[in-house]
């Protein structure tokens, strides 16, 4: 099992529970921790692209793969998973970010992320043409 980790890594107690609650053998974890630093201002598919791209291999593509997301962006990845099972799409993520500048903070949407999109551009790439 690949383990992509945005938070920090796990430790030896930590690897242990995974592997309990996983049923397997903790040496079957290939833990990969992404220590991600964006440009809030750039565009942040591209930013997240160039950070994941050559975790899934051909060597890798019958792995299993479990996330560890940063914070409360757990939940976000289930109401996202939920819209797509719900509606057969999947949700757009409004980025927003702080305007610099002003004497109050405001946040401002700064991008719409497509991830349908996302995801047609990542499977064109593998699969070398269509969809």
């Amino acid at each position: 099992m690949i383990v992509i980790n945005m938070k920090h890594g796990m430790n030896d107690a930590q690897r242990r529970n995974l592997a309990r609650l996983l049923a397997i053998p903790v040496q079957d974890i290939d833990e990969r921790v992404l220590v991600p630093t964006f440009d809030l201002v750039g565009e942040l598919v591209p930013q997240v692209l160039a950070l994941v791209d050559g975790l899934i291999t051909t060597e890798t593509l019958l792995e299993e793969i479990a996330l560890i997301a940063p914070s409360v962006a757990e939940a976000a990845l289930i109401v996202a998973v939920y819209v797509h099972g719900k509606l057969g799409y999947w949700p757009p993520i409004l980025r927003m970010a702080q305007t610099q500048g002003l004497p109050t903070p405001r946040w401002d949407v700064v991008e719409v992320v497509r991830l349908g999109l996302v995801g047609q551009t990542v499977r064109v790439q593998r699969t070398g043409g269509g969809a």
